[in-house]
């Protein structure tokens, strides 16, 4: 999956379920947060390198528009109005985990290797 289909399931899910639902005013004072919970995709094989079109989110009205997926996130939209956190991280793919091998090991198994 390119970055540009997800953003277009991101963008027609906030539309059919929310945004014709709670209209502009509602959603401008909104930070949507979407997880994206799809086998086999991962960020990582994603990427910001080429243009991609939000303005089906800003017609919307989302004061800022995240999407989660697995270990990582990125934020599609962001108006001067979100918070700054937001705002500074527009665009940006974050991967929280990179070594996914370590992810869910024990703490006190690392410990006893010591």
């Amino acid at each position: 999956m390119s970055l540009r289909e997800a953003i277009s399931r991101v963008t027609s899910l906030l539309k059919d379920k929310k945004a014709d639902k709670y209209g502009k005013c509602v959603c401008g004072n909104l930070d949507a947060l979407v997880y994206v919970n799809l086998r086999e995709i991962d960020l990582v094989q994603l990427s910001l390198k080429e243009e991609i079109e939000t303005i089906n989110l800003d017609v919307q009205g989302w004061r800022s528009v995240s999407m989660l997926m697995d270990r990582h996130a990125v934020v599609l939209q962001a108006t001067s109005t979100a918070p700054p956190f937001l705002q500074d991280r527009l665009g940006i793919i974050s991967e929280r985990w990179p070594d996914e091998e370590v992810l869910f090991e024990p703490k006190c198994k690392k410990q006893k290797e010591i």
